[in-house]
């Protein structure tokens, strides 16, 4: 849905520069990386409880990535969706060309770049790459459902009581 969303503002912000303003276009497609960006900063910002049932290897991973773990439906969302407005930017910053407008190769530069690194930071498999981190990602997991497990039965004695 979020992938569709984006497409779909992607190609409003390029009609916009062909047909009205690049600046408008630019206005609008840096609004939503904008969107991106808090979101990716909102993320990284929300502190975690720190898992003390885990390995010290698993709690390193569910630190820096704990986000993928709690929000586990936004990871591939959000990360094609950022990969398809990083190529929106291209096409934003070639019909600048067009118009003269060169600011639009910089503008197109940084929003690649920034929707590329938080692209990078919402795929799970940028950082499973070894053994340690299979176990450390399966630990996580387990660790997650067990919590939930016993939430669920917590609410069960409430309900009964």
């Amino acid at each position: 849905m979020l992938k569709k969303l984006v497409i779909l503002i992607g190609i409003v912000s390029i009609v916009t520069a062909f047909r009205f303003s690049i600046w408008l276009a630019w206005g609008v497609l840096g609004i939503v990386s904008g969107g991106f960006l808090i979101a990716y900063i909102a993320f990284h910002l929300k502190n975690l409880e720190r898992a003390k049932d885990l390995s010290p290897e698993a709690q390193k991973v569910f630190k820096k990535f704990g986000y993928l773990y709690v929000f586990p439906n936004l990871d591939d969302d959000i990360s094609e969706a950022t990969d398809k407005f990083a190529w929106a930017g291209v096409i934003l910053a070639v019909a600048g060309c067009f118009y003269e407008f060169w600011w639009g190769v910089v503008f197109g530069a940084m929003n690649l770049a920034i929707m590329k690194y938080i692209s990078y930071h919402f795929n799970k498999s940028h950082y499973i790459l070894e053994y340690k981190d299979v176990v450390a990602h399966d630990e996580i997991l387990d660790y997650l459902e067990h919590k939930h497990q016993e939430e669920e039965e917590k609410r069960e004695q409430q309900k009964a009581a």
